[in-house]
């Protein structure tokens, strides 16, 4: 069961996370005023996950109360917890960055809507 901060915010319909790179993050030597061709290494890249999928109710009512829960994790004041994804492997830190819900409803015997949850590992200020 995937989870952020305890919450089964992804549960009640089908979903998947998307996993980070691994490696460095680098930059064309030019845009960074080196001259040349090439790239040079910045750094390690980000911990960016993604996790997709749709919500699941049996009313619009329901669905609401879904996409409402998320609104909540997603708060500036309250958004870096533990990231669990369906395979058990644990993100710390992860900064709940926003949450993109699709543009319709389908209606049929339940309810359900489309989202991308974008998670990251913020660098220390």
């Amino acid at each position: 069961m995937s989870s952020f901060n305890g919450v089964d915010l992804f549960g009640s319909g089908p979903h998947r996370f998307t996993l980070p790179p691994a490696g460095y993050q680098f930059a064309p030597r030019l845009s960074l005023g080196l001259g040349g061709p090439g790239v040079s290494i910045v750094g390690l890249a980000q911990v960016l996950v993604t996790v997709s999928g749709r919500l699941v109710a049996p009313d619009l009512a329901g669905l609401e109360g879904l996409m409402q829960e998320i609104r909540t994790a997603a708060d500036p004041a309250a958004n870096v917890g533990q990231l669990i994804d369906n395979h058990s492997r644990i993100y710390e830190d992860m900064t709940f960055l926003r949450c993109q819900f699709g543009e319709r409803t389908d209606r049929g015997r339940d309810v359900s809507v489309a989202y991308m949850a974008t998670f990251a590992v913020m660098p220390p200020p």
